[in-house]
């Protein structure tokens, strides 16, 4: 486990260093997509954590939360700088978290919504001078709602769609 923690560390220093240009500022993009953790979306690459079965997105918590009162030893992927972390909450409110992650990844709130999201916040990114493209960290079934929010087999969008969503993403 430590070793796979230090690879994703590893490539997102390696990607952040190679990729980090700005893309000219355009309309400003819908907020509603921010999590109540978002970090400065736009001028950092946003980063989209999503959790596995039978879990919510507070099993993400240790890595968003930078209270150094309330998480005095913050994860590594913190001291990353330029990263904006948002968890990603299945289904429209956080009540539906849990009971949705027991669903699989077909459920509209999962593989639907997430591909809505990854779009909303690459919208947010390049609006506010950033990439432009969110990348993507699963947990468990989280990797397989990533799977699906990027296929349209399995979401409900179109081939279309599906490709403006891929077009999104930075890296999975």
């Amino acid at each position: 486990m430590l070793a796979a923690g230090c690879l994703l560390l590893s490539y997102f220093a390696v990607t952040m260093t190679s990729s980090t240009l700005a893309a000219p500022a355009q309309a400003a993009a819908p907020t509603s997509c921010l999590g109540p953790d978002s970090q400065d979306p736009g001028t950092k690459d946003p980063v989209l954590l999503v959790h596995g079965w039978n879990s919510t997105a507070d099993a993400w918590q240790h890595e968003t939360d930078t209270n150094p009162t309330t998480n005095p030893h913050p994860s590594a992927i913190q001291n990353i700088s330029g990263l904006s972390l948002s968890r990603f909450v299945y289904g429209d409110a956080p009540t539906d978290d849990k009971s949705l992650s027991l669903n699989w990844v077909t459920d509209p709130g999962i593989g639907h919504d997430l591909a809505a999201q990854i779009s909303c916040l690459a919208d947010l990114s390049k609006a506010n001078g950033g990439i432009g493209r969110v990348f993507l960290v699963g947990h468990s079934m989280g990797g397989l709602a990533i799977r699906c929010a990027l296929s349209p087999a399995c979401n409900g969008l179109n081939s279309s769609q599906v490709q403006g969503v891929r077009d999104d993403v930075a890296a999975v």
